[in-house]
């Protein structure tokens, strides 16, 4: 699914969803007993991300959840701030740029992220090793992590999950960055807006830097 910018893609995607997205029911995880509407594989492009706004504009019939300023407020919480809540299982920030020496990094035995800021790590290498090198790919998430989903729970709230989002990889190529993103599970409707918005303002983040 190809398209200029964010907005166009969102649409275009799902459009595309409905004409070829299989319906099945879900048997374990978010909204177990229910029907859902999913691609069995799905990669989308988009040439130029960075056109603004990065919010999708609302068309009649299709629900739009997010605005600029909640995706930029979703880029400084969740793909910035690597702190994390006591109880707090994860954030793509834990693992993009790290968690700080005062958060505990294991909870119930499980990482939640990494001392390393990978982002940063990027950075400085395109910087100091050349534009050219396949290095500079983060990843989100560990093994362990599947074992949250044998933890006992009484509600919704206290069930463990792994990370949607699984690895990031920069690339320059054409003396322009490129981002490839592999998500597991995808919220399309809720979720893909804010997260490729916040993403773009990574990769401007890093091309600035």
């Amino acid at each position: 699914i190809e398209a200029k910018n964010l907005d166009e893609l969102y649409f275009n995607t799902i459009l595309a969803c409905l004409k070829h997205g299989r319906l099945y029911k879900v048997d374990s995880g978010s909204f177990s007993g229910t029907h859902r509407l999913e691609f069995d594989h799905a990669t989308l492009v988009v040439t130029n991300p960075a056109h603004r706004p990065l919010s999708p504009t609302p068309r009649p019939g299709i629900p739009v959840t997010t605005n600029d300023e909640k995706i930029e407020q979703y880029f400084v919480d969740d793909i910035m701030d690597g702190t994390l809540a006591i109880n707090e299982h994860y954030r793509y920030s834990s693992w993009i740029v790290g968690m700080p020496n005062s958060t505990d990094l294991m909870h119930k035995s499980i990482p939640r992220g990494t001392r390393l800021n990978q982002l940063g790590w990027c950075i400085d290498h395109f910087v100091n090793s050349g534009f050219g090198t396949n290095h500079c790919y983060m990843t989100v998430g560990c093994a362990e992590g599947l074992k949250r989903y044998d933890w006992p729970y009484k509600n919704e709230n206290e069930k463990g999950s792994t990370e949607c989002l699984r690895g990031l990889d920069l690339k320059i190529k054409d003396n322009k960055l490129n981002l490839l993103a592999y998500f597991r599970s995808w919220d399309l409707v809720a979720g893909m807006p804010e997260n490729l918005g916040g993403l773009t303002m990574l990769m401007e983040h890093a091309v600035e830097e």
